[in-house]
């Protein structure tokens, strides 16, 4: 089933076939988040959820609980995101074609989920998993957040400065989002463009990654399924103009102290200026 978006000359640029259609995989996507057939976690009063020792206040589950209720560490990004990011950085998986796209084994995927909700300290294990899960993992991360990490309230002012495609607007919209949030999303945007530079490897455009993730970061309050089609080219749009232009709308990189925010490029950088030894010739004489 697909349907018809009434928004013309978009096709070429967001990811719509020639019928000015969403693809299949998209609009099944949107289908499924506005039909998911599963439970809200924060639909549960708090007392129903598992609390880490100490009275801290805090989840251990890592899934499907507010942002506010996460595990973060001392830069305040959630651990899974964080981990997630460096295991992909720092093993180079980011080179991987089919990245985010690909899906990973359903079993691998829920019997980690299992050991994430009950054991924070499982996080380590994701430096053992193939890149498909990892990707998996963080994904369903920011897809079962209870209000996406781009809020409610900012939803629409990124659609609308997308739609004109106003870069100053957009940015407006961006720093308006709490700050706990923005830092997130800055990390997120900022591994996804180091993510696009390797495309001529992974086949991961900004374009694609906007198709990968809109769906997970954007969300009307009281969101129906033909305006989410109708806006999901935008929010397309709006990922795609963050990554491509990360300095006008984020500033220096995040200058977090974790690992994974080094540079995927780097060590080929540093590779490329190690001089080879010169070879030992052996004498005549």
């Amino acid at each position: 089933m697909k349907l018809n978006l009434h928004h013309q000359g978009y096709s070429a640029d967001y990811g719509i076939d020639k019928k000015n259609t969403l693809p299949q995989k998209l609009f099944a996507s949107l289908k499924k988040r506005m039909f998911p057939g599963r439970s809200h976690s924060s639909s549960l009063p708090i007392s129903a959820h598992t609390i880490t020792p100490g009275g801290s206040g805090k989840h251990s589950k890592m899934f499907g609980i507010d942002i506010e209720l996460c595990i973060c560490d001392e830069d305040g990004i959630p651990e899974l995101v964080a981990v997630a990011i460096a295991v992909l950085k720092q093993k180079e998986l980011i080179k991987t074609e089919g990245l985010f796209r690909i899906p990973a084994s359903r079993e691998a995927v829920s019997e980690l989920r299992k050991k994430l909700d009950l054991d924070k300290t499982a996080v380590s294990e994701l430096w053992e998993q193939d890149v498909h899960t990892v990707c998996t993992l963080l994904k369903s991360w920011f897809h079962e957040l209870p209000e996406p990490l781009v809020p409610y309230d900012s939803y629409q002012p990124i659609i609308s400065a997308a739609k004109t495609r106003d870069r100053t607007e957009l940015k407006q919209a961006v720093e308006s989002i709490k700050l706990n949030r923005f830092k997130i999303l800055k990390l997120l945007i900022y591994f996804l463009r180091c993510v696009s530079k390797l495309s001529f490897l992974n086949k991961m455009t900004s374009h694609n990654l906007g198709v990968v993730f809109a769906p997970d970061l954007f969300k009307a309050r009281n969101e129906n399924l033909q305006t989410a089609v109708a806006d999901m080219p935008f929010g397309i749009l709006a990922i795609k103009m963050m990554i491509e232009d990360f300095p006008f709308f984020f500033g220096n990189p995040p200058s977090f102290h974790h690992p994974a925010l080094l540079s995927p490029l780097r060590s080929e950088r540093e590779s490329s200026r190690i001089q080879k030894p010169p070879i030992r010739t052996e004498s005549k004489d």
